[in-house]
Order: C-alpha cells, then sequence, then structure tokens
C-alpha cells in the first residue's frame, strides 16, 4: 500500500499511527512517502492521499476525518518596527514566510467573523 501524507501534519501526527499499523500488518507492505505536494493517484501509483484542503476533488472518493485552524503570529517587536496588523488587507505590507515551495498567490481569511481574501 501506498500512501502520500503531507510532510510536517505526517511527521507530527500520523507517523506513530503508520509505525503502529506497520506492526499489526506485517503481511501488507506499507510505503508512506512525506512531501507537500499534489499527488496524482493514478499516475503516481498511491493507493491514498492525506490532503489538508477545502477544495473538492470531484471524482474522487474522499472522507472528511478533521478540521484544523490555521493562525498568523507575530513577535511584538517586530510590530514595533512594522506596525500593527488591524485588518486582512494590512498583511500586504508585512513580511510574510511561506511554508513549502508553491507560494500562495490568494489567502482567504475569516476575521471578526467576515471573510476577506488578501491578494499578495
Amino acid at each position: 500500500m501506498r500512501v502520500r501524507v503531507p510532510l510536517e501534519f505526517g511527521m507530527s501526527f500520523h507517523k506513530p499511527t503508520f509505525y503502529a499499523f506497520m506492526q499489526e500488518h506485517p503481511e501488507i507492505d506499507l510505503t508512506v512517502g512525506f512531501e507537500d505536494r499534489t499527488v496524482d493517484l493514478d499516475r503516481e501509483n498511491y493507493d491514498l492521499a492525506v490532503r489538508i484542503t477545502s477544495q473538492d476533488w470531484g471524482g474522487l472518493s474522499h472522507i472528511k476525518f478533521g478540521e484544523t485552524t490555521v493562525c498568523l503570529f507575530a513577535r511584538p517587536s517586530y510590530l514595533e518596527k512594522r506596525g500593527p496588523i488591524t485588518e486582512p488587507c494590512d498583511l500586504k505590507d508585512h513580511d510574510l514566510l511561506h511554508y513549502g515551495a508553491d507560494r500562495r498567490a490568494t489567502w482567504a481569511v475569516d476575521y471578526a467573523g467576515k471573510k476577506a481574501e488578501i491578494d499578495f
């Protein structure tokens, strides 16, 4: 069985689960790839992929097994130098640390009960 999971999510939360599965089912050859890219299950010959997304994947069978919240953080000393962030659009004027190879061009945020999209 070939499985692909996002790197940090898989290493932080699922590595023990995969190890336990291998111990309980030695007859199954489990290969787990930890990588932050979307794989094509058919073309890349994967049996299962864990994806952290709100995107609908059309014809793929899927099960939602959790939710997560993304938060933005800044050090007080940074905010003293660069100014406060009071609205989502203020983020455009600040340094952002992007995770992974793909930089997101648009961020969807929920702030004070309102939804907003910020283009970078």
